[in-house]
C-alpha cells in the first residue's frame, strides 16, 4: 500500500506531540490532523468500541442465547 492512497493522518495518544514534526515531514502531502487533547484518545475511544460491540452481539447473538417467548 503506498501513501499516496491515504490522505490523512491522525494523531493520538499522550505522546502525539512527539511525534508531529516527523509525521509531517514524513507526509509532506498529507492532512495531519491531531485530535483534541490527544492523551485522552483512548480514554474517550474505548467506552465507544464497547458500546458498539456489546450491540452488534446482541443483534447477531447465537440461537441459544435469545431469549425464549
Amino acid at each position: 500500500m503506498s501513501t499516496l492512497e491515504h490522505w490523512h493522518v491522525v494523531l493520538v495518544g499522550g505522546g502525539a506531540f512527539l511525534y508531529r514534526k516527523a509525521v509531517r515531514e514524513a507526509f509532506p502531502w498529507h492532512r495531519i490532523q491531531e485530535v483534541r487533547e490527544p492523551v485522552f484518545a483512548n480514554v474517550r475511544g474505548f467506552p465507544l468500541a464497547g458500546m458498539n460491540f456489546v450491540l452488534q452481539a446482541a443483534r447477531i447473538r447465537p440461537r441459544r442465547w435469545r431469549r425464549q417467548h
